[in-house]
């Protein structure tokens, strides 16, 4: 699959099969790390999005801030900002990244039991070892 496909999954061609087209295997299908040594450095943006269910009255006790232990969401917010810059200790080859902006946002839908989780995390300098793409 191409970066092309990503952006349009109606594609009809078939996804690789074989190592050679997964970064962080060699020709044997052992795991290496990407050498980035030759990369330049680069500034880039990601985008995640995710929502968490739950009951609409604890929805609204969350969005009036009346929950007996105190903010949820500003502690979510914390939580968030920290697991990010913690991002290559969580995720296994991950190049060490200088994190220069984290923004969460929540959009709270009490109707339907939802929050909305964006994050949008940028880097300014540093090398990386992924290739960009955008999901379907």
């Amino acid at each position: 699959m191409t970066t092309e496909d990503f952006n349009h999954p109606e594609s009809e061609q078939e996804e690789p099969t074989t190592v050679q087209h997964l970064t962080h295997l060699d020709e044997h299908g052992h795991i290496h790390m990407v050498d980035v040594t030759e990369r330049p450095e680069t500034t880039r943006e990601a985008i995640a999005r995710g929502r968490i269910r739950m009951a609409p009255e604890t929805v609204r006790l969350i969005a009036t801030n009346q929950i007996t232990k105190g903010s949820v969401l500003e502690v979510a917010k914390i939580a968030g900002i920290m697991a990010a810059k913690q991002t290559p200790q969580i995720i296994p080859l991950c190049h060490p990244l200088p994190m220069t902006h984290i923004d969460i946002q929540f959009t709270l839908d009490s109707r339907e039991g939802l929050i909305h989780i964006e994050d949008v995390a940028q880097k300014s300098g540093g090398k990386s070892g992924t290739v960009s793409f955008q999901p379907p």
